[in-house]
């Protein structure tokens, strides 16, 4: 018995997935609500409902801060710099 190489994913040519819903479930919303502005946004948002769940409102800057703080330095901003 062989084994059935195939070839890897490293070396096959880079393909352009559709858009789920061809874009238009990504347009529509950023229309209504400003979210999705890009091609990325479109495969999100569909996980996003086929899970039945809406994107998050914009985080403040505070939030913002705070949480690329915990990501780079694994601890919060001080206080004075989070307002």
């Amino acid at each position: 018995m062989r084994a059935n190489w195939e070839r890897h994913w490293a070396y096959r040519p880079i393909e352009k997935p559709e858009l789920p819903g061809n874009g238009h479930l990504l347009s529509s919303l950023s229309k209504k609500s400003g979210w999705g502005n890009n091609e990325v946004d479109a495969f999100i948002l569909q996980k996003l409902r086929e899970t039945k769940l809406e994107p998050s409102p914009e985080a403040d800057k505070a939030t913002l801060l705070r949480r690329v703080s915990l990501d780079l330095i694994g601890m919060p901003a001080p206080e004075k710099f989070g307002q």
